[in-house]
């Protein structure tokens, strides 16, 4: 989902997806919302889950590094091909050139760690957009993605 799970509550995200119920679990959002957190989807805020998968795409990132050329600049669709592969629960936030609200803001996120190093080359046919936010140096366009930053030293 994308911007409208912000704001609600966990225990109401079920009343929004009764497709995620098992039977007999009415408990099911209490283990959701700790494994979700636990495999980097986001954090806990009092009674709220906020959609995050940074933590999870730097795991993978360092996980796989041994495929990755470090300080090398890849093109993002390269980059979002090698996400996809690693991380097919992403695939979905991924919708022609355009990325979701909270793959955006992970993104952003690891940009701002120096993980990943976000671009945008003015020359490049294939332009990508995050979701525009005006607060952040990466407004919405992107083309490249340079991997590196003391995470992988």
């Amino acid at each position: 989902q994308d911007i409208e799970i912000l704001g609600v509550k966990i225990s109401d995200y079920i009343k929004m997806n009764p497709g995620l119920v098992r039977e007999g679990n009415k408990n099911f959002y209490l283990q959701w919302r700790l494994w979700a957190s636990f495999l980097g989807f986001g954090n806990l805020h009092k009674s709220y889950f906020i959609p995050n998968p940074a933590p999870r795409i730097k795991d993978i990132l360092i996980y796989f590094k041994e495929e990755l050329d470090i300080n090398k600049t890849y093109t993002f669709n390269e980059f979002c091909l090698f996400l996809i592969s690693k991380c097919p629960d992403l695939k979905s936030c991924v919708q022609e050139n355009k990325i979701s609200v909270f793959l955006s803001l992970a993104l952003r996120t690891l940009h701002d760690q120096k993980v990943i190093t976000l671009e945008y080359h003015q020359d490049y046919p294939t332009i990508w957009f995050l979701e525009k936010s005006n607060l952040h140096s990466i407004v919405d366009q992107v083309t490249h993605v340079k991997i590196g930053g003391g995470v992988f030293e």
